[in-house]
């Protein structure tokens, strides 16, 4: 390998405790790496590649092979390790090859970390309001609640105390 260039490890079983896990069965082989993988010019980089299937797996007839393909539509000079990398993974009696792509990105320094903190922030004030506004519709709706049962309370010692004509007058009795 040349100076400057990343060092590639593609360990020929990535899989490690996928190799013996069992899907459900009825599912198709299921192949699964990330989309892109980001590596410092001069470094390693490292290149998982899981699998599921619903058939054990035997050494003599399972086979994990990886492809390069350079990247066609480039527009700009890149470093030789950049492209597409291929995980194909045959495990009979699954009758398909299970099969995921890795795009590789060789880049000359590394991208700022993604500082979360004003999300975070702007995340909980909306929540905490949020939050206050449920509260005190809550409230709201309780202190309504215990003045409806207050005044049906009130009418009911009214009606038991003496009888009104409707307009809270007590009613004469008969004449």
């Amino acid at each position: 390998m040349r100076p400057g260039r990343p060092r590639l490890a593609l360990p020929a079983l990535a899989l490690l405790g996928a190799l013996l896990a069992r899907a459900p069965s009825g599912l198709a082989m299921e192949v699964t790496a990330p989309a892109t993988v980001n590596a410092l010019n001069g470094s390693s980089a490292h290149f998982p590649c899981t699998f599921n299937s619903c058939y054990r797996v035997t050494e003599k007839q399972f086979s994990l092979n990886w492809t390069y393909q350079e990247c066609g539509n480039c527009t700009e000079v890149m470093l030789e390790d950049e492209g597409l990398y291929n995980c194909y993974v045959l495990n009979p009696p699954d009758r398909h090859k299970g099969h995921a792509k890795i795009n590789l990105k060789v880049v000359t320094e590394v991208p700022p970390e993604r500082d979360s903190t004003v999300a975070v922030i702007v995340g909980a004030s909306v929540g905490g309001f949020l939050a206050m506004v449920i509260l005190a519709l809550v409230v709201v709706k309780c202190l309504r609640r215990r003045k409806q049962q207050k005044l049906n309370t009130d009418d009911q010692k009214t009606e038991e105390e003496g009888k009104t004509d409707g307009e809270g007058n007590p009613e004469e009795g008969p004449k």
